[in-house]
């Protein structure tokens, strides 16, 4: 079977308990649920391409604090914090998905739907949010920035770029790292108990001399210091120039 478009969407803002698999309420229903079905609907996107991963995120994810996988078997006493952490997951899934799936022509493309009036705020008191509901955007308009990352002619150049507004914008440095996003990949195949293909290209995921693929997730917090280390992405602040 074919499948030319996967859009992960589903997820919630606050989480208080853990999964049924025991894993923090947002990292595993926003992220992992995400990671797993994605991975079974491979074959279906392998055999569809031209494909395209569509990873509904959020700007909350550019103040996340680094990945602190120690923590995903626990309950989070921060709500907002483990949604945002969720959220830095899918915008380095995306770039792992661009960076692994390339050659089999499946691109892959993170976003920022904006402040969007859905039920992804039922967790709240409705008094907290009856009034900011009214300047919040209606689910159509919510909805421009992910059809434009599933449906655009020609935005396989931009594949593992983060999107708001319709257009490529610079994401969380942490989400740069190719050392973090290799790392979360391999932190969720163990979650997810998958077994990774033998016959991947070696040579598909050399990293550079100064990039440390074993890099823990403690070290994640010194590359908002750095520059983008993922070099295979065009950076979409100078594509605006």
């Amino acid at each position: 079977r074919q499948l030319h478009i996967l859009i992960n969407n589903a997820g919630i803002f606050k989480s208080t308990t853990l999964t049924e698999d025991g894993f923090e309420g947002a990292f595993g229903i926003n992220h992992l649920g995400h990671f797993l079905l994605t991975h079974l609907l491979l074959p279906c996107l392998k055999e569809g391409a031209p494909s395209r991963i569509i990873m509904i995120a959020s700007d909350a994810h550019i103040s996340s604090s680094p990945i602190n996988y120690d923590d995903m078997r626990k309950v989070s006493s921060k709500s907002f914090g483990a949604y945002k952490v969720s959220k830095l997951a899918n915008v380095m899934m995306a770039k792992e998905y661009a960076r692994r799936y390339k050659k089999d022509k499946i691109y892959a493309f993170s976003l920022h739907p904006g402040v969007v009036a859905t039920d992804i705020w039922r967790s709240l008191p409705s008094w907290v949010t009856f009034l900011p509901k009214k300047f919040m955007k209606s689910e159509e308009e919510g909805a421009k920035t992910t059809l434009h990352c599933a449906l655009e002619p020609g935005l396989e150049s931009q594949t593992g770029n983060y999107f708001n507004n319709a257009k490529p914008t610079k994401c969380s440095n942490i989400a740069e790292s190719r050392a973090n996003c290799r790392e979360l990949w391999e932190k969720s195949l163990i979650f997810a108990e998958i077994k990774e293909e033998e016959n991947e290209d070696e040579d598909e995921f050399e990293h550079n001399s100064n990039d440390d693929s074993s890099s823990s997730s403690e070290d994640q917090s010194k590359n908002n210091d750095h520059s983008t280390d993922y070099e295979s992405f065009p950076n979409p602040v100078d594509e605006k120039k």
